[in-house]
């Protein structure tokens, strides 16, 4: 059983019976009405997909295939206490801050997190009302002003009011400006907040952002304008974070390494560890729609299926949405009648990134031998084919757009790349001078052995199948391939140190599209772990958000993928199939692909079935 110094009430601690009222989530929805806003809507429907697209293999979630924001629901019981497991760790508490951002560490900061709002189930998004009052307006266009109405009632869960100075501190966090804070920030995805210009109140509640003259931003009000309390950290000594970048550096590493004494969510944390648990209860000031009905959730890392299945078996667990599964695991859930699961598309998807500051894969034709060797039909087979039909897991061919999206052009294929051509491979390297030696050992021109490692996280089965395969294309090409594992909580590390030569991991997308590229790409993003410097494409990624035309921005976006194949930077593999997990008597738990928090995005509204209501 786990436990953190207490005992787990599981699904059979309540309160007084609550009737069942179908609630909307507590981020509401609406369409978009003004003319930039209607094509971004256009443009994002267009790239939905549908949870499963038709391809369902489960128990007890047949209904989300055609009602997606209604399954599972049902009368909630007041009270009850849940245990979530995540299959991997997180590192760090800041998801403004590039060495922490991941999608566990989101998950795992999911109920306290003050977000701008989701992409539900059918991807239409839907703004958070816990924080905001009503959704962002844009006011202005040139330059582009965007207005941001809070909740009167939202709180850093300590009773004082989001302000405009936490728009700003999060402005200053995100902006990879050293003007405004030092090199204690490292922001994941800059574009937005280093082309804004001011930020400033307007009325009792109203937050306005100024963009600089002539920058557009076509998925503006998809943006996180928050993250950190700024009166926190002048409680914490760093009172002049506005004025001086070392404060502001020095303000993000705290909340970077501290376990949050604040939320703007449903829950509030009441203990954690970094990387293995956090527990939560419910937050007394949350200002959402719907009402909380647990009395804590607790997150618990368990990254061994065969382990996860046994707690779930127990009834220790509850839930799960792992992303590392394997045949032997749907074989175990089909014959747990009590448990519900589903396996269809997911937000994720995996792929193969070169480190181009390794010294041996600067070179533009080794990476492009490397990618043409390996075979991407084989690493399907030997994952995911392997749990389902492989032509129902989707080959990715492009590093933006899924195969589903009008806006997917194949920019893989013609190039060889993932194609498993030992013998193009070899001739694209005898091309650039290399040869090998009487044991078919690759050498360099100049006649050094070339060797790499490719790293893998330990105990995902998907990832070290992947890196397995791998070796052995290579090795048919006399590349000597060593596979380097490490914890799964290490792997924001790896990135930002970039401590690899290869690595498989994974990206979670959502149907908004401008801001992925710029952020894995661009020269100076922090999150361009890689290393990649090309002006070419800097200037390509430069163009995408100068269009308030959806379409066009796609196109730039096409363009940009296009000079990132060439380059032989990243090798897309296959979209994750997503396994979601879940104890009967829970309800309003369902899975989310175009969220990165999958299940967790609706956490307010789980709860447990209230039986006796339910006959009723």
């Amino acid at each position: 059983m786990l436990q953190h110094g207490r005992v787990w009430r599981g699904v059979l601690s309540a309160r007084r019976a609550r009737p069942y009222v179908e609630e909307t989530m507590r981020i509401r929805k609406f369409s978009l009405p003004l003319g930039v806003l209607a094509a971004s809507a256009m443009a994002l429907s267009a790239c939905v997909v549908g949870g499963t697209d038709g391809q369902y293999r489960g128990a007890g979630f047949e209904e989300c295939i055609e009602h997606p924001l209604e399954c599972n629901s049902g009368p909630r019981i007041d009270g009850g206490d849940i245990v979530w497991a995540m299959d991997a760790q997180w590192s760090g508490w800041s998801e403004a801050h590039a060495d922490s951002r991941s999608t566990y560490q989101r998950q795992a900061m999911g109920g306290i997190y003050p977000t701008s709002g989701i992409f539900n189930q059918v991807g239409e998004w839907e703004f958070n009302d816990g924080v905001f009052a009503d959704r962002a307006e844009l006011i202005g266009e040139d330059p582009m002003r965007v207005r941001y109405e809070l909740n009167p009632d939202a709180t850093w869960g300590d009773g004082v009011n989001i302000n405009v100075d936490d728009f700003i501190f999060n402005w200053y966090a995100r902006a990879g400006d050293s003007s405004l804070c030092d090199e204690g920030c490292n922001s994941p995805a800059p574009a937005f907040f280093s082309s804004i210009d001011s930020i400033e109140a307007d009325g009792d509640h109203g937050v306005v952002i100024t963009l600089v003259d002539g920058f557009i931003d076509p998925e503006w009000e998809f943006q996180e304008v928050l993250s950190h309390p700024a009166h926190q950290a002048e409680e914490h000594g760093f009172t002049d974070w506005k004025s001086d970048p070392e404060h502001m550096g020095e303000a993000m590493q705290h909340f970077l390494t501290t376990v949050p004494e604040w939320t703007a969510g449903p829950y509030r944390i009441t203990d954690a560890v970094e990387g293995d648990f956090v527990m939560m209860e419910p937050n007394p000031e949350w200002a959402g729609s719907a009402e909380v009905t647990l009395d804590s959730v607790t997150f618990q890392v368990i990254d061994d299926f065969d382990s996860l299945i046994t707690e779930l078996r127990q009834g220790s667990v509850h839930g799960a949405t792992p992303a590392n599964f394997d045949p032997d695991a749907i074989v175990q859930l089909e014959s747990m009648d009590e448990v519900r699961y589903a396996l269809g598309d997911g937000p994720s998807w995996e792929h193969i990134d070169l480190n181009v500051q390794n010294e041996f894969l600067q070179d533009l034709a080794l990476r492009q031998a490397i990618f043409t060797a390996i075979n991407v039909d084989t690493l399907i087979e030997r994952t995911h084919g392997l749990v389902m039909d492989v032509d129902d897991v989707k080959k990715r061919t492009n590093h933006t757009f899924s195969v589903d999206s009008e806006y997917h052009v194949d920019h893989i294929s013609e190039t060889g790349q993932g194609s498993g051509d030992y013998e193009a491979a070899r001739e694209i390297l005898a091309e650039a001078g290399y040869t090998w030696d009487h044991n078919d050992r690759l050498l360099t021109e100049e006649g050094e052995l070339v060797e790499v490692t490719f790293s893998v996280m330990n105990g995902n089965a998907n990832r070290q199948a992947v890196g397995e395969f791998s070796q052995h294309d290579l090795a048919q090409i006399g590349l000597g391939v060593s596979l380097v594992g490490y914890p799964s909580g290490d792997l924001a590390d790896v990135l930002a140190e970039g401590n690899y030569d290869m690595i498989v991991y994974g990206w979670s997308a959502t149907p908004a599209f401008t801001n992925y590229p710029i952020q894995h790409w661009h020269s100076t993003s922090g999150s361009n772990w890689g290393g990649l410097n090309n002006d070419d494409l800097d200037e390509l990624l430069g163009t995408i958000k100068q269009t308030t035309d959806m379409d066009e921005a796609a196109a730039r976006v096409n363009a940009s993928v296009e000079a990132v194949v060439a380059e032989a930077y990243v090798l897309p593999l296959f979209d994750t199939p997503s396994l979601i997990m879940a104890h009967e008597s829970l309800i309003n738990v369902r899975d989310n692909w175009a969220s990165s928090q999958r299940g967790m995005s609706n956490i307010a509204q789980w709860g447990i079935l209230d039986t006796e209501a339910d006959q009723e």
